[in-house]
């Protein structure tokens, strides 16, 4: 029972990040912003200021690097096709 109890909060929690982080976006104007573009936005600023990947890795909570190492290659590749 104490498991249905932590899994119901923790999807509270998760909508209630979800309804903050899309109602502030619409306030400033943005349609389409979710949790995750914030993590990556994070992930991509520690980059561009020289963060390592074992880093970002922690920050994120990847459990592996390789996942971290995906997320910077495809970074990389948006940077080039946005200039």
């Amino acid at each position: 029972m104490v498991g249905r109890r932590f899994c119901k909060r923790k999807m509270r929690e998760t909508e209630l990040v979800w309804h903050i982080v899309k109602d502030s976006a619409k306030r400033i104007g943005l349609e389409k912003l979710a949790p995750h573009d914030l993590r990556r936005t994070c992930a991509r600023l520690c980059h561009a200021a020289g963060g390592e990947l074992e880093q970002i890795q922690f920050l994120l909570g990847h459990v592996s690097i390789q996942t971290t190492e995906h997320l910077s290659r495809l970074q990389a590749a948006d940077s080039v096709g946005g200039q």
